[in-house]
């Protein structure tokens, strides 16, 4: 290779490095692998009062709202004797590897007892998902799975005290018996793994492949969301 071929090559290595492409081989340039798909919603176009609006969401099962909660628009169920609720994001594809998020809003204080969460998963045509809930009033963290709008615990529910603005993720990878789930929460610095609640595996007869991430929870009026956010891992 002649010197100029090499000082051709070397710069349009350099341009790629700058442009964030990954080099798996100096004479040879390849670029990056696109990002997977994302979707985020802050509730804040939707009218007060009205059912979370198709499209982009989807009811999987019961009702989720829109109501304002310290000045913010917030999702939150609606759903009568604690039943559960789910609502899928409808207009982007996401993979099996799924995350979701929800940024927690409550009254304070919370009168009585009602869950909100991220949801993975769920599944068109049937209320079938994953989701980690949080019930402000219990200072309970659950994580569900629902099969046909009956929800079973995966593992025992924990004791957990968040503040208004905090996170709460679930991460979902692998699919058929590899499927593993964990729960991540975001305090103020970042995301850590909830003890407990880490790379679970649901059990036999709990697998579920492909769906859409969304949110998830129980009963109406208190825990709430005022942002959500999903992607593919």
């Amino acid at each position: 290779m002649s010197h100029f071929t090499h000082i051709v090559t070397y710069l349009l290595v350099m341009l790629c490095i700058a442009n964030g492409q990954m080099i798996v081989n100096p004479y040879k340039v390849q670029a990056a692998a696109a990002g997977g798909a994302s979707a985020s919603d802050d509730f804040e176009s939707y009218a007060t009062d009205a059912i979370l609006p198709n499209p982009p969401w989807v009811a999987a099962l019961g009702i989720c709202m829109i109501r304002v909660v310290n000045g913010n628009k917030c999702a939150q169920g609606n759903t009568s004797s604690y039943g559960m609720f789910a609502s899928y994001y409808s207009t982007t594809t996401f993979t099996s590897n799924q995350q979701a998020d929800v940024t927690l809003e409550f009254p304070t204080p919370s009168t009585d007892t009602s869950g909100f969460g991220p949801a993975c998963r769920i599944q068109s045509g049937s209320a079938d998902f994953y989701t980690a809930i949080y019930d402000h009033f219990q200072s309970k963290l659950y994580l569900r799975v629902v099969l046909a709008g009956t929800f079973s615990e995966i593992v025992t529910a924990i004791t957990k005290t968040y503040a208004v603005g905090n996170r709460l993720g679930l991460f979902v990878t692998g699919e058929g018996a590899s499927t593993r789930l964990t729960v991540k929460e975001d305090t103020g610095s970042g995301w850590v793994d909830v003890t407990g609640m880490t790379n679970i595996d649901p059990g036999a007869g709990n697998y579920l492949d492909g769906g859409q991430p969304g949110v998830g929870g129980f009963g109406g009026n208190f825990t709430s969301a005022s942002a959500w956010h999903a992607s593919d891992q």
